[in-house]
Order: C-alpha cells, then structure tokens, then sequence
C-alpha cells in the first residue's frame, strides 16, 4: 500500500498584505481546510495499517507471549505483550520477573497500544484535540465551523463573519501600548500602584522605581521601557495593567494567550501571572500583591484575596538576556476584567533593570505576530489625555467672569482633572477647570480689574481603572 500524501499547500494571509490580498488568502485558505483534513485523516488509516502490520512482524520475531506468564532466564531475541504493548529484549536477564516492560532497561518499547498510534473515531482532529485544546471543546468542533458541518463550502459571508470573530484582522491584543512607546506622563520615577508609562503601572515592596524608555531595544521591536531598581536595599519590582471590562468580557470562558519579551539585567527568574476579577466590571483594585514574600501565588497568599488566579509561571532567560512569556489558559464564565502582571520573583539590588518590549494577550492558544496599531495613543487618551491651554480675555471694569469649554478626547468616563505649571497675567483672581463629560471640561475665570488678563496651564485628565 502506497503511503497516502497530503498535498493541501497553505498560503496563509500576512499583516504585510493589502487589504484584497489578505481577503482573498483568508478565503482560500478556510476553503482548503475540507481537502486537508480528509487527506490528513488517510494519512492517520494508512499509519494505523502500517502499525498493525508492524505489529504482526514483530510477534513472528522471538515472540513469547504476555510477559505475565514467563519465569526464570530469558535471552535475545525476544518480545513480550504487556498492558496492551508489545516490549523487545535488549540484554540477557536471568529472571524475567525481576524485570517489568516499561520499567525496567532490560526492555524497548516498540509497539504502544492502538489507542497511542491510532487517530480514534476516523478523526485525526480527535487526537489533535486531546493535545491541543485546554478550553475542553474539540477540535473537530472548530474544524467543522470552518467547513460546514455537512463538509461543504462555507459561504463567503460566513468565513468573513469566521475571520471578525478570531480577529485575524485587527485588534487581536487586549493590551495597550503593549511594545510601549506611548508615555504621556514622561516620568523618571514612580512609586508603588502609580501609573508611567500608559495604561502600565508600577507595583513594587517599596519605595520608588526608576523609569526610562528603551529604543530598538532588540530587532523587530521599536520601542519599550526600563524599570530601574533605585534603593540600595534589595526589592521585588514589577508593572502590570488592567484590561477594561468592555474589551474582555465577550471572552468569558475562551482561551487567551499571553506573550512577552522581558530582559533582567540580574540572573533571577521574571514571574507572570494572568488575574481575573468577576466583581463589579471596571470596579478593581489595582494593587493586587496581598505578601510580596509568599511563595505561594494564590489568593489571600502572594495575591490579594477575591481574584481568580488564571495562570502563573516563570521565566529564567539568564542575565542581561531577552526571555519569552509563551503562555495559555482559559477566563472563567465571570470574567469582568483581567490583570496582567510581571515582576521579579526574588528581590534584587540596587540597579538591577527589568525592561518589557512586545507584549501581546490574544484569544486562542498560541500567539500571533505582534500587533502594530496606527490608533495606539488614541486608544490610550480614553485613559489618560495630558494637553495644554491658554486662555486670553479682556475685562473692562472690575471683576468679571469669562467660561467655556477645554476640548478632551473620548474618554472613558469624566476624568479627573489636575492642572500645573499655571502661567497667569496679575488680572487673573481665579481659574477652575473640572471635567463634565468624557469629552469636555468646563473652565471658568475670574478677573480682578480691567484689562487683558491670561491663563495658560498644562492639565491632565485621567480616569484609570
């Protein structure tokens, strides 16, 4: 019997492609999948033969029977059954008890049972399935949405239906400024539970954590940030981010992958973890470090209590080396926002730098490439929005009043707004400015006599979660 090929060549669609090209890829490759998985399927009948032929062979070959029933010396050749497999003898023994296949040296593995080889019920995605799909759905079931469940063509209208909803497309990473560039505050230093760069913030055991911007810190990664630790007394530090509830909720009870390249200056491990919050959506508390000391990462143990624990882990990438977060689990049904968060799992001298770049959490259970969105600081401005005005007026006679609005982007809700490095005219008696929407801020100004009177200011308007 000649071995069965499969011939199904995919040409998947690429972030590089133009909009037609990628369409029409996406297409052919969805329609392609009903050739592979039949060829793919006799592929999995043909090694089930060969097995099975394999098999005969081998118990023509010296073949003693169940090794259950064997006494005393035993010598080459020879093959036993034992628990369904067929083990070969590979030394002389001088009491085949004293020897069990599978435990003992003295035995290879050559044939493992039919439920290890064969591809179950004529689906080779069954067998895929129980290797790949921690989510507890099938394969198969994947499979045949893409197909059709009769095997016939998809419409067009449903792949492209298919592709919005796996976000093949576009804002496939539920993180912001996730290869961080975008850093409105341009802070030098941060304390604990304290945002720096946007939609990051820090947590660390004390103190303050020195921060800067990297540039092409490695290839392909244009930009990222350095924590630095600044005490000469060692500290566990590290920086995290909410994800809103708008954004992951339509996940509940998915798989989500996380990735992240991270470099520590010292050689110590780098911990992750993936947290979920089921109370009040967009309601979290942020600092989520209930005992930096614990080593044990679960609620109302390292972690503050009410959160569930999606997964943790660590990475060892060595000093001074780039280290890959490559990880999966799936949201509980109640998921109302995710935090993910990345700190040193040992405290660390004085200097040490932990520095993120490339960070990416997707659905599905293996990562993407990384995301470049043209949008990034306008999505980040729903969080934190730093600008400028000058306001210029003219009183003719003693005191009097002038408003109007400061323009915001569309925020998440009305912020909260600071104003510094005021620059005033002595005419100027009182200015306020507060947020009534997610897009305006209302100010008013006082004079106290006639003439031109001046306000300029730098503001910020924030409404983290």
């Amino acid at each position: 019997m000649t071995a069965p090929l499969i011939s199904t060549v995919f040409d998947p669609p690429a972030p590089s492609d133009t909009k037609a090209t990628f369409n029409l890829k996406a297409f052919a490759l969805v329609a392609a999948l009903n050739g592979w998985s039949s060829q793919a399927n006799a592929q999995a009948e043909y090694l089930d033969a060969m097995a099975d032929a394999v098999g005969a062979f081998e118990a023509l070959v010296g073949f003693r029977g169940a090794w259950s029933g064997l006494t005393g010396a035993l010598a080459m050749p020879a093959s036993v059954s034992h628990s369904g497999s067929i083990y070969a003898l590979t030394a002389d023994v001088a009491d085949v008890t004293a020897h069990t296949p599978g435990v003992s040296a003295s035995w290879q593995l050559v044939r493992a049972t039919s439920a290890q080889i064969t591809h179950g019920a004529g689906s080779v995605s069954d067998a895929l399935a129980a290797k790949v799909n921690k989510a507890g759905d099938t394969l198969t079931g994947h499979l045949a949405t893409i197909s059709g469940a009769s095997g016939a063509q998809v419409p067009q209208a449903q792949e492209v239906a298919l592709l919005a909803t796996t976000e093949i497309g576009g804002h496939r990473n539920k993180l912001l400024n996730a290869c961080p560039e975008i850093n409105q505050r341009a802070l030098t230093s941060v304390g604990d539970d304290a945002y720096f760069f946007d939609r990051w913030y820090i947590l660390t055991e004390t103190g303050n954590i020195g921060i800067s911007a990297l540039t092409d810190p490695e290839p392909g990664a244009p930009f990222g940030f350095r924590l630095t630790q600044p005490d000469a007394s060692p500290k566990r530090m590290g920086f995290a981010q909410i994800i809103e509830s708008k954004n992951i909720r339509q996940y509940a009870s998915q798989a989500m992958h996380l990735a992240a390249r991270l470099r520590l200056s010292a050689g110590s491990n780098i911990r992750y973890a993936v947290l979920e919050h089921t109370g009040t959506a967009d309601v979290v508390t942020s600092d989520v470090v209930n005992n930096w000391a614990s080593a044990t990462f679960t609620p109302s143990n390292f972690f503050i209590a009410g959160l569930n624990v999606i997964s943790t882990g660590t990475i060892a990438p060595g000093a001074a080396t780039w280290g890959e977060v490559d990880d999966w689990d799936v949201l509980g049904a109640s998921v109302k926002n995710v935090i993910v968060f990345i700190w040193t799992e040992s405290q660390v001298a004085q200097n040490v730098t932990l520095d993120l770049s490339r960070a990416q959490y997707e659905p599905g259970v293996v990562a993407t490439p990384q995301e470049w969105r043209m949008d990034e600081e306008s999505l980040c401005m729903r969080y934190f929005f730093r600008s400028s005005f000058d306001i210029r007026c003219y009183a003719n006679t003693g005191t009097a009043q002038f408003g109007g609005n400061v323009q915001l982007p569309f925020m998440r809700t009305a912020p909260d707004i600071t104003v510094d490095s005021p620059s005033s005219s002595v005419l100027v008696s009182s200015f306020t400015l507060t947020a009534a929407s997610s897009t305006t801020a209302p100010y008013l100004l006082t004079t106290s006599g006639a003439g031109n009177a001046r306000y300029a200011a730098t503001f910020s308007a924030a409404k983290e979660l």
